[in-house]
C-alpha cells in the first residue's frame, strides 16, 4: 500500500502491512526472525535502526518495537503519518500530514522535538522517505524544498530548494 517500503538495515530486512503486521526477516535466508502484531490499521511502513521498528497509524499514532518483536511503547504524533518513521541516533522520527517533523525519544517515546514549516495549499502524498545520517535527520517537504535537522536538538542546520514549481493555479503548481 502507499506509504510501505522495506527498511534494509545490515542483515535483516523490517516490513509492515496496513492491516498492522510487522516482521523482521533475515536478508539472506528469508527466514521470519520475529513477526507480531501492532493491533490497529497502519498508514505508514517500518523504519528501524535494528535495534528499535516504529510504525505509525492512521490516528497519528507512533508504535515501537524492540529488537525481538516486543513492544515498547505508543505515543501520537500530531496527525496521520504516511511515510515510513526514520529511526536512528537515539530518536524515532515522523513527519506528519500538517508538515510538522516530529522526534520521540528511541527508549521512551518522549517528544524530544518538534519541527513545523507551512507546506503549500495543494499537495500531492508522496512517497518521500526520510534518511538519519551523521545524526542529521534528512527529511523533503512538498514544496521542493530539503531540510537537515540535528536530531539531537531538532535545530535546523540548513534548507533548500530542489526544484521550483511553476503555474498560475495552486493546481497547476
Amino acid at each position: 500500500a502507499y506509504g510501505f517500503a522495506p527498511d534494509v538495515v545490515g542483515d535483516a530486512v523490517y516490513a509492515a502491512t496496513p492491516n498492522g503486521n510487522v516482521v523482521k526477516v533475515a536478508l539472506g535466508s528469508g527466514q521470519v526472525l520475529w513477526q507480531t502484531q501492532a493491533g490497529m490499521r497502519l498508514s505508514a511502513g517500518a523504519g528501524s535502526d535494528g535495534r528499535t521498528t516504529a510504525v505509525a497509524a492512521a490516528d497519528g499514532t507512533v508504535i515501537a518495537f524492540d529488537d525481538q518483536g516486543q513492544e515498547k511503547w505508543r505515543t501520537k504524533a500530531t496527525s496521520e503519518v504516511s511515510i515510513p518513521p526514520a529511526v536512528g541516533a537515539g530518536i524515532v522520527a515522523v513527519r506528519s500530514t500538517d508538515y510538522r517533523t516530529q522526534a520521540f525519544d528511541a527508549e521512551t517515546g518522549d517528544l524530544r522535538w518538534s519541527v513545523q514549516r507551512p507546506g503549500p495549499a495543494l499537495a500531492l502524498k508522496t512517497s518521500m522517505q526520510m534518511q538519519i545520517v551523521q545524526n542529521l535527520l534528512f527529511t523533503g517537504l512538498p514544496n521542493g524544498r530539503i531540510m537537515a535537522i540535528d536530531a539531537a536538538s531538532g535545530a535546523v542546520q540548513w534548507e533548500g530548494t530542489v526544484s521550483t514549481s511553476y503555474g498560475a493555479t495552486d493546481l497547476e503548481r
